[in-house]
């Protein structure tokens, strides 16, 4: 019999919280978050502020993420980089041949090319980068090289870039502001996994929402087969999600939203905390730490549908192993 995805698969540390929030586990938290993936700076250039936004499925960051580059567009040298493009189409679709898996799972690290998303962020950030004179006859040596990802969705994300450069040209209200720091955005739904970890992001926003809402909220949109969203999207967000509220009580840099307020309240809040109009305090934490406990909660049992009965952007198919979530 074919094999669950949740048999398959490795058991990762990577969602798994501490047993215990001692000061030894918050000294390891921090200082992992402090130095792991983070760039050499040179004190004297502007760098840009590195903001990552991540949340379960239909939560609602990608609609903060798009109000965020409506909000920054003057300063940001590049279009928001979603984590979606990343995807290893050829890796998620070996693994149903080799593993025998009842269907591709699309919600771990492993169906992403992290190190391909982990280079596109470094080079994003080097070119939003104000150079200071030294670094400027640099240039070019210590810049990282950029090679172009091979992944789903980059020729999407190429064009999207080069509709962004056109819109700019002629147009005088959105050229580059250089006399702030630019602002560099990535968007996905692993972003803040505990290994490895993926890029030092300046800020850390999770918009975070109850199971119940984003099932019925993902169920309206993007339906996707019952099975597949009770056995693998949510147990995949609790798995790899779980040490969030151990991290925030350890001194985390991290804004947690509530993805049920409306969309305007929740970019308002964004912008404050991006632009140091507003830092993290003990009482932010103590609501972040509320939403996350509502949001890192088992699904209640559902009643499937059978397993031929797959949909995919509304239309029904009959194989697991050919669906597109």
């Amino acid at each position: 019999a074919p094999l669950s995805v949740e048999q398959a698969r490795p058991s990762p540390e990577n969602g798994r919280a501490p047993s215990s929030s001692t000061g030894a586990d918050k000294d390891r938290v921090l200082q992992t978050l402090g130095t792991s993936a983070k760039m050499e700076r040179c004190p004297h250039c502007v760098h840009p502020v590195v903001v990552g936004v991540s949340g379960p499925t239909r939560s609602g960051k990608t609609t903060l993420a798009r109000a965020l580059v409506a909000r920054y567009r003057t300063r940001m040298a590049t279009p928001m980089i979603p984590m979606d493009c990343f995807f290893d189409l050829a890796k998620i679709y070996g693994d149903v041949a080799s593993k025998g898996l009842e269907f591709p799972d699309w919600e771990c690290p492993e169906a992403l090319n992290l190190k391909q998303l982990q280079e596109e962020i470094a080079y994003q950030v080097s070119v939003a980068t104000q150079l200071c004179p030294s670094c400027k006859e640099r240039q070019g040596v210590d810049q990282p090289p950029h090679t172009e990802p091979t992944t789903l969705g980059w020729q999407r994300y190429k064009e999207h870039v080069q509709e962004e450069r056109d819109r700019r040209k002629g147009n005088d209200d959105q050229q580059l502001d250089c006399t702030q720091p630019h602002v560099v955005l990535v968007e996905g739904f692993l972003l803040f996994i505990k290994e490895p970890r993926i890029f030092h992001f300046d800020k850390h926003i999770f918009v975070s929402a109850p199971g119940p809402v984003c099932r019925q909220r993902r169920m309206s949109t993007t339906h996707v087969p019952d099975r597949y969203y009770d056995e693998v999207i949510w147990p995949s967000y609790l798995n790899y999600n779980a040490h969030l509220p151990d991290w925030l009580a350890a001194g985390m840099d991290l804004l947690v939203l509530d993805g049920t307020q409306p969309a305007e309240q929740l970019a308002s809040a964004a912008c404050a905390y991006v632009e140091g109009r507003h830092e993290i305090c003990v009482e932010d934490r103590e609501t972040g730490a509320a939403l996350l406990h509502e949001s890192l909660q088992q699904l209640p049992p559902q009643q499937h549908h059978l397993l031929d009965e797959q949909y995919t952007d509304g239309k029904k198919t009959s194989n697991w192993r050919c669906v597109l979530l």
